[in-house]
């Protein structure tokens, strides 16, 4: 895979990251029974470039934030980096995504069993339509795509609740970079 240095990054763009943590592995340890390549990927974000700084938009534990790529340059995260092929315009994408920030929470219904039973027994359990209340970070990626790209070329994503990094990675909608730290 090809590499990309952090300043060829741009608002859009999607950071997917693996670690050691508990959570880190747990996640991939189920996604990795769906597919053993990809399955090692267990977050994402999309990355906003704002007032001369990058920082990741993120569905956390504390739901949507904004946190500071300076987070996952640490030596205990790999990093891959999701360029879609469509240009977006950062300044809009971000007004869609801001108001999100700090007013909605995290799915951990979603995360603790919706996604393993998906994975497990090729069954969703979880909600059938996105009230936009609630999100896991794929979920979240997914949903912010399809909001933006709907009124220019369509859906991206059919089942948004549904997908998870291996959705994501495996899209022929991105090209795929490792990020150099």
């Amino acid at each position: 895979m090809k590499t990309i240095d952090l300043k060829d990054v741009k608002t859009g763009d999607i950071l997917m990251t693996s670690s050691n943590s508990k959570l880190s592995k747990a996640i991939q340890s189920f996604q990795k029974l769906e597919d053993k390549h990809w399955g090692m990927w267990s977050h994402s974000g999309i990355i906003w470039l704002a007032y001369g700084r990058i920082m990741v938009i993120e569905a956390q534990k504390r739901g949507i934030c904004i946190t500071p790529i300076e987070h996952y340059l640490k030596p205990e995260f790999s990093l891959m980096i999701l360029k879609p092929h469509l240009h977006i315009d950062g300044s809009e994408m971000a007004q869609q995504m801001l108001p999100y920030c700090g007013n909605t929470d995290y799915d951990f219904f979603n995360l603790l069993f919706s996604q393993p039973i998906k994975i497990l027994f090729k069954k969703w359990i979880g909600a059938k339509k996105q009230k936009a209340r609630k999100f896991i970070c794929h979920e979240w990626t997914a949903f912010s795509y399809n909001r933006y790209f709907e009124p220019r070329y369509g859906i991206i994503y059919a089942n948004e609740l549904q997908v998870n990094a291996i959705d994501l990675c495996k899209s022929k909608f991105f090209d795929k970079f490792i990020l150099n730290k």
